[in-house]
């Protein structure tokens, strides 16, 4: 309902009171647009509008884990990394 819509996703899961609910919410969400390599941008973004500390790490936890999967190339895998905030750059090593 919300692909191509980050910041969208991010409202709707702002809804749910509960932190680890909402974790869980944004976590699903990111991972639901992040099948293949086209949408890394988009991942990438979600995460990047978040303002959260635990929330943004998580989203970054679950975007580098679908990375492993979806990048096989090493230089492919480093590309995706230098998109992210830098600190969480060291997250790809």
């Amino acid at each position: 309902m919300t692909r191509g819509d980050p910041a969208g996703a991010i409202k709707l899961c702002g809804h749910v009171d509960d932190a680890g609910n909402r974790i869980a919410c944004l976590s699903g969400a990111v991972q639901d647009r992040f099948w293949d390599t086209e949408s890394a941008d988009e991942a990438v973004l979600f995460c990047q509008l978040l303002d959260d500390v635990d929330e943004k790490s998580q989203c970054y936890a679950t975007v580098l884990d679908r990375a492993g999967d979806l990048f096989t190339v090493p230089s492919d895998l480093d590309a995706f990394c230098l998109k992210l905030e830098p600190a969480y750059h060291h997250w790809c090593r």
